[in-house]
C-alpha cells in the first residue's frame, strides 16, 4: 500500500504525522518512509544522520534500471527507534530532480507499505499523488484551508482514497467537515482524525525520538497512533478497491 502524507498550505505537521504513523505501523506490516518533499528533506539534519548516503537521489538514479522492494530497502537508513527511511537531500531542486525520475506509480505494489512525506502540495495535485492508494491531507480547520481542500478534493480521489486529518482546533466542527467531504467526494473520502495542538509533544518527537517514553505519553503520539491503526487497517482488510471505498466499510473503521 502506498500512502502519501501532504498539506495544502502552511506547515500543519505533515512530517510529524508521517513519522509517528511510521513509528506506530504494525510490526507485521513491513514499511518504508520516503522523504519526497519538493522543498527538500529535513530528517537527516533533524536526527543527525551520520551520512546522507544512501538517499533518494541514488534510488532515483538506480530506478532507471528497474525498481523493487529489495532495491528500495537497500537505500534505507535507520532513524531513531528503527524507522526505515529513504532520506532526501536538503536542497529542494535535488529532490525535484529525483522525483522526475521516480514517479509514484513506479513504486511496486507488494507486501511492503510505503509512506511518503510529500510536504505541501502545489498546483497539480493529482500529478504528485497519482498511483497512491491513500492520500492523507493535513489541514487546519480554518476557512482558507478548508475552502481549498474542498475545492481540490474531488480531483484528488480519481484513483485514491482521500483521508483528511485536522490539525488543532478551529471554528468548524469535525462533523461539519466530514459532511462536506462526503458531499464533494461521496464514499471516496473520510476524516481520519484530529492532531491536537501539542507543541510539547511535537518537540519531543524531534528531541527524544518518535518512540521515546516521554513521546509516547504525549497527546499527539496517541492521536497519530489511532490514525496509523486506521490506515494500516485499510490494507489488513484485504478487500477489493470497490469495497475499500464503500460507505459500509468506512463506517466500520470509525
Amino acid at each position: 500500500m502506498k500512502v502519501v502524507f501532504c498539506s495544502l498550505r502552511g506547515a500543519p505537521g505533515v512530517t510529524t504525522l508521517c513519522l509517528l504513523c511510521a513509528a506506530n505501523w504494525p510490526a507485521e506490516h513491513p514499511y518504508v518512509l520516503l522523504e519526497t518533499d519538493p522543498a527538500g528533506g529535513v530528517l537527516a539534519n533533524r536526527y543527525g544522520a551520520a551520512s546522507l548516503q544512501p538517499n533518494l537521489l541514488g534510488l532515483a538514479a538506480s530506478a532507471r534500471h528497474g525498481i523493487s522492494d529489495e532495491k528500495i530497502l537497500s537505500f534505507c537508513q535507520q532513524l531513531p527507534d528503527g524507522i526505515s527511511t529513504v532520506l532526501a537531500p536538503a536542497r529542494g531542486v535535488d529532490v525535484r530532480n529525483a522525483l522526475e525520475q521516480l514517479p509514484l506509480h513506479q513504486i511496486p505494489d507488494t507486501e511492503v507499505d510505503y509512506l511518503f512525506d510529500q510536504g505541501r502540495l502545489l498546483p497539480g495535485l493529482c500529478d504528485r499523488t497519482a498511483g497512491a492508494d491513500v492520500v492523507v491531507i493535513v489541514v487546519r480547520p480554518i476557512y482558507e484551508q478548508l475552502d481549498l481542500l474542498l475545492s481540490l478534493a474531488p480531483d484528488s480521489v480519481y484513483e485514491s482514497l482521500l483521508g483528511v486529518v485536522l490539525a488543532g482546533k478551529g471554528p468548524y466542527q469535525a462533523t461539519e467537515i466530514e459532511d462536506q467531504l462526503h458531499i464533494r467526494c461521496g464514499d471516496r473520502a473520510m476524516l481520519l482524525g484530529t492532531l491536537p495542538n501539542d507543541p510539547k509533544g511535537a518537540t519531543l518527537v524531534v528531541s527524544e525520538g518518535p518512540l521515546a517514553p516521554l513521546t509516547r505519553r504525549s497527546r499527539i503520539f496517541k492521536a497519530a497512533q489511532s490514525i496509523a491503526q486506521v490506515l494500516a487497517g485499510l490494507k489488513a482488510s484485504q478487500i477489493s478497491p470497490e469495497e475499500l471505498l464503500s460507505q459500509e466499510f468506512l463506517d466500520s473503521l470509525t
